[in-house]
């Protein structure tokens, strides 16, 4: 294989190898374990914060599974036949022109009660997403995927939620730079832009909430050659992802309607983006600062706070959130974890 191709086929893993297991703003949901410093915010205001924290994970969580088998698709010339997806009777996947060279292609991913376990959570999804794929034609690296999702459901153990709208992912560019034989990485940015609608269910309450994306998501990809060959060539090179030195940051803003029908927006500057590393390939946003913006939509009054991301001292694995309202400094510190549960206000 010459540099070239070699170049060409690690290129083209892109983004998948990284992006696919990580969320957006809010990477994971709250604990019910919680800290603060006095004076705290008001149950009132944890409570919210703490939910949309939720809404972030429950959206991000769904996002991720669609790039996944995109991404996979990708790197298959959109062969659905011949990939590492799971495709079975509960997930199935369609291709209008399974090659990599037509475009634009239609790609549909059906899920029949397909049942997904992460970090001991169950998720079942049942619909349908539509993918129209289209690319640059100035450059084909750079693909346009447009995803359709009509009454799409997403099951937790404790809550359902029925997706609307549309999601578009926008590559931006794809950079590489080797370091001979050794070791290579990739810079790539997508342009992220949606505008979704989610109705939940908990219990026999009925809610929704709104989301309005704009963001753009940079990662930087490490490969590394791990080629026992006593000669390195370009024909013997074996590539493999480094992880552990790779990292995705955020930025950009996300606004909607909450549960309570109250209008928010969350923001994060490209200042001070959330930078996601890993810690034993485990994701965890490690910095970054959201500003979170809510006004009731009864008294008109709008609240504002500073949330401040870093990686936890006392367990790498995840995040501390120290959340502080902007108008009396009053603040309130959880640890961010995979759970389920909105908490009623």
């Amino acid at each position: 294989m010459n540099r070239m191709k070699v170049k060409n086929a690690v290129t083209q893993l892109g983004i998948s190898l990284v992006v696919i297991s990580l969320c957006g703003f809010s990477c994971k949901k709250a604990d019910s374990t919680l800290t603060s410093a006095l004076p705290s915010l008001t149950s009132t205001e944890q409570a919210q914060v703490l939910n949309a924290d939720n809404q972030d994970a429950v959206a991000d969580r769904t996002d991720q599974d669609v790039d996944k088998a995109l991404d996979v698709l990708q790197n298959n010339n959109y062969n659905s036949n011949n990939t590492a997806l799971k495709a079975d009777a509960s997930f199935t996947i369609t291709v209008d022109h399974p090659d990599s060279t037509t475009f634009p292609k239609v790609i549909t991913l059906t899920f029949n009660n397909y049942i997904d376990t992460a970090a001991s959570e169950i998720y079942t999804k049942n619909g349908t997403i539509t993918v129209t794929v289209t690319v640059d034609s100035a450059n084909p690296k750079y693909v346009i995927r447009t995803q359709m999702f009509n009454n799409f459901s997403f099951s937790t153990d404790s809550s359902s939620f029925t997706i609307n709208g549309t999601r578009i992912v926008t590559r931006k560019s794809i950079t590489t730079k080797f370091n001979g034989l050794k070791s290579f990485r990739s810079s790539i940015v997508d342009d992220i832009k949606a505008t979704l609608q989610y109705k939940t269910t908990i219990g026999t309450v009925v809610e929704s909430f709104t989301r309005v994306v704009a963001k753009t998501r940079t990662a930087t990809v490490h490969y590394k050659n791990v080629s026992t060959a006593s000669i390195p060539t370009w024909k013997n090179v074996k590539f493999v992802n480094d992880i552990n030195s790779d990292s995705v940051t955020y930025s950009g803003e996300v606004s909607g309607v909450n549960e309570k029908g109250n209008l928010y927006t969350k923001t994060v500057l490209a200042a001070s983006p959330l930078v996601v590393t890993f810690y034993q390939t485990a994701p965890v946003i490690s910095s970054g600062t959201m500003e979170y913006t809510v006004t009731d939509s009864t008294t008109k009054q709008t609240s504002k706070y500073t949330l401040l991301f870093v990686q936890s001292t006392t367990n790498p694995h995840k995040t501390s959130v120290t959340v502080t309202n902007d108008s009396n400094a009053k603040t309130f510190t959880y640890v961010s974890r995979l759970k389920r549960k909105f908490i009623k206000y």
